[in-house]
């Protein structure tokens, strides 16, 4: 058989998945508010969590500095922001799949995980018209994508892309028997561009700010008008 010359893959119009730590130490105080049940849509911007908003701003920043090198009028705006707790019990698997539509960038800075434990998966959304055997997975023939979660560790991604959070990879043992009883928690967040445009420009975050904030007094109001 001839050997090759020469061979390369070149990825082209590649979707970056970026990963960075935070060496920043989770007070009390913010655990204790993190564990409570939570209603708001954008829990960042309560006050105890205001050094985990800047962890978590700076990380986009350097997402952007990295991937998209945006121009200086262009800004960004975290507009929802949550948390989730994982379960323990393989008979309640916290599995879910999302692809945001309304938003740029998606990510989630994990307060509590462990590595060998915890992962998120991304789903190939591709739809192939010819599929082939293969005998081995790489990132070109995969349609699932794992990578593996720490504490600390914060994951940034195009909100297009759909994924799914599981915990744990395969518990067979009753949660009483469980040596590691923590479970994942995780603040989710999305990310949305802004133009730099001046009052125009904080007049329109206010508007969305506001609606989010009250779009169930306006389902209620518009249904509450119909009836009139």
């Amino acid at each position: 058989m001839k050997k090759e010359v020469y061979r390369k893959i070149t990825p082209i119009f590649s979707t970056p998945i970026f990963l960075s730590v935070t060496d920043k130490q989770f007070s009390k105080k913010e655990i204790s508010f993190l564990k409570r049940k939570h209603t708001s849509n954008n829990i960042l911007n309560n006050k105890i969590l205001k050094d985990i908003k800047k962890e978590i701003v700076l990380a986009i920043q350097n997402y952007f500095s990295a991937v998209d090198q945006p121009s200086n009028d262009l800004n960004f705006d975290i507009f929802q922001s949550w948390v989730e707790k994982g379960i323990k019990s393989k008979k309640n698997l916290h599995v879910y799949q999302v692809k945001q539509k309304h938003s740029y960038l998606t990510g989630f800075l994990y307060i509590e995980a462990k590595e060998k434990r915890d992962f998120i998966k991304f789903i190939k959304d591709e739809y192939s018209a010819i599929t082939t055997n293969i005998h081995g997975s790489n990132m070109f023939n995969s349609t699932t994508w794992e990578i593996p979660v720490s504490k600390n560790k914060i994951v940034i991604f195009p909100s297009t892309i759909p994924y799914c959070i599981d915990q744990p990879r395969a518990v067979v043992k009753p949660v009483s028997q469980l040596k590691n009883k923590k479970n994942m928690m995780v603040i989710g967040f999305n990310v949305f561009l802004t133009v730099k445009t001046g009052k125009v420009e904080d007049l329109i975050k206010e508007l969305i700010k506001w609606y989010y904030k009250n779009k169930l007094f306006l389902y209620f109001l518009f249904q509450y008008i119909i009836q009139i």
